[in-house]
């Protein structure tokens, strides 16, 4: 019998398989890009899960498929992020992290302060009265460290602090007061320095 694994999960995106499934892909702290197939999602089927949508945060537990697809053997709803549509620059925000996700993470290659600064940002466009251009920096910058470049990039003590400041935002600690200008500046500079290491970024 194939091993029974488990791991928190958050979907950011939903395409058809076939008449009868669908496929949710999102990220994991432990497996990073993760994909799963899921029957009964169309033609009217009655769906084996059907609290799991987009921007939603679950506990499952699944096997390995044959190929990058898992399958699910047991589902619990942890938290639902759904207020974040009820604004479109939020859920334009959110949109942009699950195409950043998918255009940059390898599949099953774990990411986990990362995973959390998705969670972190999800909760804080549901729920926050925070300008989406600083929840996506936090997002941003904690790739960027995670993946090595952080360090390279810092010329002063003044930014090393500054950076420390906005990690410790992107795992859950309060934002810092900065202006909506300075905060756009902060997410223009986290782009320029993914674009330098070959990220590619959503349009």
């Amino acid at each position: 019998m194939p091993d029974l694994l488990e791991t928190d999960f958050i979907a950011l995106r939903k395409i058809p398989y076939s008449e009868h499934a669908i496929i949710y892909s999102g990220i994991s702290p432990d497996y990073g890009r993760i994909g799963f197939l899921v029957p009964g999602a169309q033609g009217g089927y009655k769906r084996a899960f059907p609290e799991l949508e987009l921007f939603r945060l679950v506990h499952l537990q699944f096997i390995m498929g044959n190929s990058e697809l898992c399958r699910i053997k047991t589902f619990e709803l942890l938290e639902s992020f759904d207020e974040l549509t009820q604004s479109y620059a939020r859920y334009e925000a959110a949109n942009w992290i699950a195409a950043f996700c998918a255009l940059n993470l390898m599949p099953m290659l774990p990411h986990p302060h990362f995973a959390n600064a998705v969670e972190v940002a999800l909760r804080r466009l549901a729920k926050e009265q925070l300008l989406p251009e600083a929840i996506l920096t936090g997002v941003c910058l904690a790739f960027i460290f995670e993946e090595g470049w952080l360090s390279s990039a810092i010329q002063t003590p003044e930014a090393s602090e500054q950076c420390k400041v906005l990690l410790e935002m992107a795992a859950g600690n309060p934002p810092p007061t900065l202006t909506d200008e300075s905060w756009r500046q902060q997410f223009d500079w986290c782009r320029q320095l993914l674009l330098y290491n070959d990220c590619k970024l959503p349009e």
